[in-house]
């Protein structure tokens, strides 16, 4: 969202919504940016308002990953399916749908929803590939993982850098 400066996506994203506060998409782009701020339960707060308002898919997405980060996968699943239900092409509902198999021990799965993700052209190729790279790491295929880190490395455009480098430095050296 604001690469680093989550505090001011935050603070801007509270005004969108004190300017206009039965917008869906206001409430959005705040439960998203407390959620990418590891306030995953104030995100879930403003999805659920915007979806008081209006079901959208991308409020949908914003639940799952909510539940997602607040360790419910069972419902963070039931929020990806109304999200996909809504909105069955979408590639972003692909990688929230393969996280979710992540978190449940369902790799293979995982690995389905990340290549769908991929063919749908997914925006954020940086994310697909290093959570696919999760997926393979889960599967026991280091190697495999460990490429699409790299990959994922040289497509991030600063979002992921801590993680990647953190998933690579935890593969053993070759």
């Amino acid at each position: 969202m604001y690469a680093g400066r989550l505090a001011e996506a935050v603070a801007d994203a509270r005004q969108a919504v004190t300017l206009a506060p039965q917008s869906v998409h206001a409430l959005n782009v705040l439960g998203w940016a407390h959620i990418e701020s590891g306030a995953p339960a104030a995100g879930l707060r403003e999805c659920d308002r915007s979806l008081a308002i209006q079901e959208t898919e991308r409020a949908q997405r914003c639940r799952a990953i909510a539940y997602l980060d607040l360790n419910q996968p069972e419902k963070a699943l039931a929020a990806a399916n109304r999200a996909v239900t809504l909105n069955g092409i979408s590639p972003n509902n692909r990688i929230v749908l393969g996280r979710i198999d992540l978190a449940r021990g369902k790799a293979q799965s995982a690995l389905t929803h990340f290549d769908a993700a991929l063919k749908q052209h997914a925006f954020d190729r940086a994310a697909v590939r290093m959570y696919r790279g999760d997926a393979e790491r889960a599967l026991g295929n280091l190697e495999q993982a460990r490429r699409h880190y790299l990959d994922a490395k040289g497509r991030d455009l600063g979002l992921y850098t801590k993680p990647l480098a953190d998933r690579l430095a935890a593969l053993p050296q070759r």
